[in-house]
Formats: C-alpha cells, sequence, structure tokens
C-alpha cells in the first residue's frame, strides 16, 4: 500500500519534534492540572468530566493523562463509560472533602 503525500509530510513534521497540538506539558504541569482535579472531584463527587474539567479551566481532553495518573495512585475512581464517566474520590485520598 502507498503513503499518501500528506502521510509523507506529517511523518516528516512529527520527526522534527513540532507538536501538533501544541508544547509538551512539564511532570510539574501534570501534577498541578491533577491536584486541581482531585480538588474538584472532591468537591463535587460523581460528576462528569465535562462538568468537571471548566471548573478546572480546561478542556476534558486536557484532563486524560493527569486523571489516568490518579487512577493509578489509587487517589481518584471512575464508573461509566465513555462520555458519562463519573469520577469519585478514593476515601484514602489526603484531600477528600468533609
Amino acid at each position: 500500500m502507498r503513503r499518501s503525500a500528506t502521510t509523507k509530510d506529517s511523518t516528516a513534521v512529527a520527526s522534527k519534534g513540532t507538536r501538533r497540538y501544541g508544547k509538551r506539558r512539564t511532570a510539574a504541569e501534570l501534577e498541578a492540572l491533577a491536584q486541581r482535579f482531585h480538588q474538584a472531584v472532591c468537591d463535587k463527587p460523581g460528576e462528569l468530566m465535562a462538568v468537571l474539567a471548566p471548573t478546572i479551566g480546561v478542556t476534558p481532553r486536557e484532563l486524560h493523562r493527569p486523571v489516568a495518573h490518579l487512577k493509578d495512585l489509587g487517589r481518584i475512581r471512575s464508573a461509566g463509560q465513555r462520555t458519562e464517566t463519573r469520577y469519585f474520590p478514593m476515601m484514602g485520598s489526603e484531600t477528600v472533602a468533609a
């Protein structure tokens, strides 16, 4: 199968180190975003990402990596699928709202 011209062009651009969607976020930026999302989940448990993201000031797409990190750490859990996923703080988290 032959590659199209656009495939070659996008491969060439990606190999030069430029990104299509902006600059790469640092570990500190991801951690800060994860902390803000965790606080939003503690404030509004059981809410959708589409509702929580605007309160943090980002798009839901920007939250995928920080949310995955929080889930790996056991600080939040999710229930549901795709756009109907709801997020809950875990009871052992250090900043669970009273």
